[in-house]
C-alpha cells in the first residue's frame, strides 16, 4: 500500500496506525507491506511512545489513561496497545463480577453503567499508582 499524507493524520487514521508507520520510520510515498504490518499487528508488536496528550482524559480514551496511569508510566515511556484491551478486558470482567449477572451483562446495563465502571478505573489507577508504605515496626 502505497502511503498518502492522510495516513499519518490521526483525525483521519487511527492514532495507533500512525504511531505504527512512525515506529517503522516510514513517510509519505513509502510502501507498506500489509502482510508485515498484519504480522505485527498479530504479534502484539504495536507499541506507542506516550506523549503528554495520552495522559490527557479529554484527549484520549480515559480507560487508558487510567491504564497508562496504573502502571505508573509517563511520558516516552512506551506501552503496547495490545496490553491495554487485556488489562481493560480483564477490568470489565472484575468490576461485572461484583454484581449479580448472566452471560449477556455488560457494563452499560449495570448500575451506572460506563459512568460508575470509569470511576472503579480511575479509583484503581490511583491507588495503583500510590508507593507502598513501609512499616517499621
Amino acid at each position: 500500500m502505497l502511503l498518502e499524507k492522510k495516513h499519518f493524520d490521526p483525525n483521519h487514521t487511527h492514532v495507533y496506525f500512525v504511531h505504527y508507520l512512525e515506529q517503522k520510520c516510514l513517510k509519505t510515498g513509502d510502501n507498506l507491506d500489509i502482510d508485515k504490518y498484519n504480522e505485527d499487528v498479530k504479534g502484539n508488536r504495536i507499541y506507542i511512545i506516550l506523549e503528554e496528550h495520552h495522559f490527557d482524559e479529554e484527549q484520549v480514551n480515559p480507560y487508558f489513561v487510567y491504564y497508562i496511569k496504573s502502571l505508573g508510566l509517563k511520558p516516552n515511556d512506551g506501552v503496547v496497545v495490545y496490553e491495554f484491551n487485556l488489562w481493560a478486558q480483564g477490568k470489565a470482567s472484575e468490576y461485572i463480577s461484583q454484581f449479580p449477572h448472566d452471560a449477556f451483562t455488560t457494563i452499560g446495563n449495570l448500575p451506572g453503567g460506563h459512568k460508575a465502571f470509569g470511576e472503579y478505573l480511575r479509583s484503581f489507577a490511583e491507588h495503583s499508582a500510590e508507593p507502598e508504605q513501609l512499616s517499621l515496626f
